[in-house]
Formats: structure tokens, sequence, C-alpha cells
């Protein structure tokens, strides 16, 4: 804010001999050379940053008499503003973007920023571009960033000016889920009752979560069994909700089984994450019989006729 000064105040004296001031000289950056200003009422515009000047005026006479006077101007500091533009909502490990400007009404102050991205890594410092220039100092970038967990994050960015004032503002980001993927090795099994079956699986996840991996091995409810085992991303512990680690997963999934009863299996392999996004395969399961016994195409014929006696139900 400039301040206009007044030397309105000053007289030539009550001598005759002084005659009128014929000039008002100011000294504003206190180097006793009064070659600053000139007038009785100038403007004081050195207010780009908080300070206290030593202020002096000379006025001079018609008849040369000089006389001086000093004031002080106090200039208060500021605190910073900062203004953050809505981030649009994107999916887990794919990049943000965050639009920031801290400005302050100091055009000569040095202002620096920290963002807290609210994925545990604490306030970081922000780089951007600064300028100096009457009437703002202005420190402004776009970042990007990257979680690699779903959830709502509330970013934080502080900015500071050399004087230690400072200022945050808020913004939220959402970053949704995306479903693992899950996918069998074949699409056809063929073994004898008691023989184990081994299934193979992948699944992949962008996200940093924790997985599981459920096989169901019959769908018919003649062999009700399942099997279940997890994937963690940083065992032993569970991962926690908004994960701060970028850890996309690649997870080779192996289990057996070995079926009691021969039969036509329809078997579903399904990979939840943490989050209850989830993704399934299925694959045909044949088990046959270990009878050795030979039967023509006839014999079988009657099997599959609706029509008793059956040797099967």
């Amino acid at each position: 804010t400039d301040v206009v000064l007044d030397a309105s105040d000053s007289t030539a004296g009550s001598d005759a001999s002084g005659d009128e001031i014929v000039s008002y000289e100011w000294d504003f950056d206190n180097d006793s050379q009064y070659d600053d200003a000139t007038g009785i009422s100038p403007t004081f515009t050195m207010v780009g940053d908080n300070n206290v000047f030593a202020i002096g005026l000379r006025i001079t006479t018609e008849a040369g008499i000089i006389d001086e006077d000093t004031t002080s101007i106090t200039v208060d500091n500021v605190t910073p503003e900062v203004a953050l533009q809505p981030v649009t909502s994107a999916s887990e490990n794919s990049s943000i973007l965050l639009e920031w400007s801290i400005s302050d009404a100091g055009w000569l102050d040095t202002l620096t920023a920290t963002v807290d991205w609210d994925d545990g890594q604490g306030p970081q410092p922000l780089s951007g571009t600064a300028e100096n220039i009457r009437p703002l100092a202005t420190l402004s970038g776009q970042t990007f960033h990257t979680y690699g967990d779903n959830g709502t994050y509330t970013i934080q960015v502080c900015g500071s000016d050399d004087d230690g004032a400072s200022m945050c503002a808020d913004v939220d980001a959402t970053i949704t889920n995306i479903d693992p993927t899950a996918v069998l090795a074949e699409e056809l099994y063929i073994a004898h009752v008691g023989d184990d079956v081994l299934v193979e699986g992948e699944s992949t996840d962008p996200g940093s979560d924790d997985l599981t991996a459920v096989w169901d091995w019959d769908i018919t409810d003649l062999d009700p069994a399942e099997s279940t085992v997890d994937s963690l991303v940083n065992p032993p512990d569970p991962d926690p909700a908004k994960s701060p680690s970028i850890q996309p997963r690649d997870v080779d999934w192996s289990q057996s089984h070995a079926y009691a009863q021969a039969c036509l299996y329809d078997m579903t392999f399904t990979v939840t994450d943490d989050d209850g996004g989830e993704n399934g395969d299925t694959a045909v399961v044949i088990i046959t019989g270990n009878d050795s016994d030979i039967r023509g195409s006839g014999w079988w014929l009657n099997q599959y006729r609706n029509k008793k006696p059956n040797v099967f139900e």
C-alpha cells in the first residue's frame, strides 16, 4: 500500500527574511541524500517488502534557509494466499494434475511452497515459476502425482514468504479402484478320481492391493470344496487403506485338488482385491473313473437312454 507523505505543516518561519519555501526534498533510502522525491506530498512506493523506513525531509526557503525533519514508515508483512484448482478424478496408478499458485502482496518477497499428498509421505517441497512484479509476488506450477491405491486424498498446499508468514489450502483428489484380472492357464483339465488336479492362474492389478484367489472346485455341489490363497503387498501385514506405496501386482497362482467322484465339473477361479474389485475365469474339469472294464457302444447307448434299467443314476 503506497503512502502519501505530507509536508504541509512546514512553514518559512516568522522572520520576514525567510521568504517563502521554494523546495521540498526527500530522502527515502536513508543515505542522507535528499534525492528521492520532491514536492509537498510525494508518494512513497517502496512497499514491496515489510520494513521500517527512515524518511528525511529538507525544505529550503527563497532566502536559502534550510531545515530538516525525520519520520519513519512501518510497512507490515502480509500473509501469502494459496489458490488450488479442482483435481480431476483418476484411477489408481495413474497420475493426477495439481494446479496451484501462491501470491503475496509483498511483491519483493521470496515465496516457497510445500505439498502433502495425504499418502503418508508428509510435506514435500514444491517447485514452480516465480515472478516478483508489482502488484504481487507469485509462485505457481502444475505438478503431477501418482497414487498407488484408490481413495479420497486431501491434498494440502502451504505457501510461505521469506518472513515466516504462511497459509495452507486443501483440495480433494478422488482415486478410483481398478478390478484385478483373473486368467487360468488352461480351459480343460482331465484326471482320474483321486488324482491331484493342478490348476494355475495369473492376475494383475495396477493398484498396490492385497489379492485373494479362490478356487471353487465345483459349482454343482457334488464337491463343494474351495481353496483360498492370499497374496499381500507387504507381508506379513495387510495393506492399509490408501496404501502409501506404488506396487502394481502381477501374481502367479497355483493350487491342487483331488476329486472324489467321476463327473463333469465347472471349476471357477476368482481373484478379489482388498477394495472389493474382482474378476474370474472358469475351466472344465473331467474326472474319469478308475475301472478298467470295457463296454461296447451299444451298452453305453442304453445307459444314456431315458429308460430303465440303467447302471448309472
